[in-house]
């Protein structure tokens, strides 16, 4: 079991990410999906350090860019059927969008 299965999508990132970024990401329209939540809940455990570096970059205008980037990305991948192949074949989604080429590290 792992640390965000007992955790809401997003609960992670809230409490790591500088409220004032995480309140205009969600401004924004950033959060409208559950996918959009897990990726910031993905970078702050694999990568606080470098997420915590891109909230300070232009007040959080860095970490903006590449997040709404990633959300695309995933969300796009997640309308092919190649995707849901790779799903079905038992990888995880962050393993299915690697083996699509999709880098899911911040």
């Amino acid at each position: 079991m792992s640390i965000e299965s007992n955790l809401a999508a997003g609960q992670i990132a809230m409490r790591v990410m500088d409220r004032e970024v995480f309140r205009h990401f969600d401004e924004m329209g950033l959060f409208a999906t559950t996918t959009a939540l897990k990726i910031l809940d993905r970078w702050v455990l694999n990568s606080p350090e470098k997420l915590k570096e891109l909230e300070k970059q232009g007040h959080g205008g860095m970490l903006f860019n590449r997040f709404a980037t990633q959300v695309e990305q995933e969300l796009e991948a997640k309308e092919t059927e190649r995707y849901w192949d790779f799903r079905d074949s038992g990888l995880s989604h962050w393993e299915a969008l690697e083996t699509m080429g999709i880098n899911v590290n911040l």
